[in-house]
């Protein structure tokens, strides 16, 4: 029988040979996962694994060994504050995909975390309508709908699996009424125009996927990845129709790739002439987010 002590060695060791860089960190986790308790101080008068807990921790490791995705051993992964359910079915939520949600919530003069109020930009409507499309986990409808109580979130996706993760994480968060899942490609599910439309579709280009971290590569929905032979495919599927599902004075926000801010802005002056285009970084300075701002024309009376 292994000790604490001897299985988080042994598991360090046997991820640090297999290439895991956070080989320590991911032992404590997956140790964790195995006991079934939050935290391994909790177990200090608990000094040996039981058989059963032994097979299942061994299991875990093995799984990692082959960069099977940690998210996706213990079954979720914390997104905006959120402890989401995630499994082979959706990606895993990224950090970087939070200043998505955090730009789309400044709309609304809400604001994640420390930062000062922001400018309401979104101000004349109280129940306004918002679309996360290509929803996946529901990590970004999710988390605009626990942050703005009043909105009604629209998520919608090509697969029916993701859906069902999706439905799955909004009711345990407590959102499913404010949230509407539809199956469909991007926003021809949708109802009808909606005040912000958010999106992180697909974007990397299909020859980079082979050197994706095994991680990635192998066990990632690749649907849910590639764009296409140069990464954007689906912005080039979505920007056509924006004008038809955007209501005046509406906001949509992509997530794109380092080097894609360019192609986006050239596309949304082909497709919604005069539309504001906002490009903002991520914390490691790479673009990440492009904000297209529908403009209002004046008021020839006003």
């Amino acid at each position: 029988m292994l000790t604490i002590r001897d299985a988080l060695a042994w598991a360090s060791r046997r991820l640090e040979i297999n290439g895991i860089a956070s080989y320590a960190l991911d032992a404590r986790i997956l140790l964790r996962h195995a006991l079934g308790y939050s935290d391994l101080d909790l177990v200090r008068g608990v000094m040996y694994l039981s058989e059963e807990q032994e097979v299942r921790f061994r299991g875990l490791v093995s799984r990692r060994e082959q960069g099977e995705p940690i998210a996706y051993l213990i079954g979720k992964k914390e997104f905006m504050g959120l402890e989401l359910a995630v499994d082979q079915r959706v990606l895993v939520p990224r950090p970087e995909t939070e200043l998505l949600v955090e730009k789309a919530l400044a709309l609304f003069g809400s604001t994640y975390g420390s930062a000062p109020p922001s400018t309401t930009m979104v101000s004349d409507e109280s129940h306004p309508l918002i679309a996360d499309i290509g929803t996946g986990s529901g990590a970004i409808a999710v988390s605009l709908a626990k942050n703005l109580p009043h909105a009604t979130v629209y998520g919608t996706d090509i697969s029916a699996d993701a859906l069902a993760v999706a439905r799955g994480n909004s009711v345990t968060h407590g959102v499913a009424a404010q949230v509407t899942l539809l199956q469909g490609h991007f926003l021809q599910a949708l109802p009808g125009p909606i005040y912000v439309i958010v999106c992180n579709p697909p974007y990397i280009p299909q020859e980079e996927i082979p050197g994706l971290d095994r991680d990635v590569r192998d066990y990632e929905p690749t649907v849910a990845l590639s764009g296409g032979k140069d990464g954007l495919n689906a912005y080039r599927s979505i920007m056509p129709n924006l004008s038809t599902y955007l209501l005046p004075g509406g906001f949509a926000l992509f997530e794109i790739g380092f080097d894609q801010a360019a192609a986006l802005r050239a596309l949304a002056a082909r497709h919604l002439p005069g539309a504001r285009v906002d490009v903002y970084q991520d914390l490691a300075g790479f673009d990440r987010v492009v904000q297209v701002s529908q403009v209002v024309p004046a008021d020839p009376e006003s």
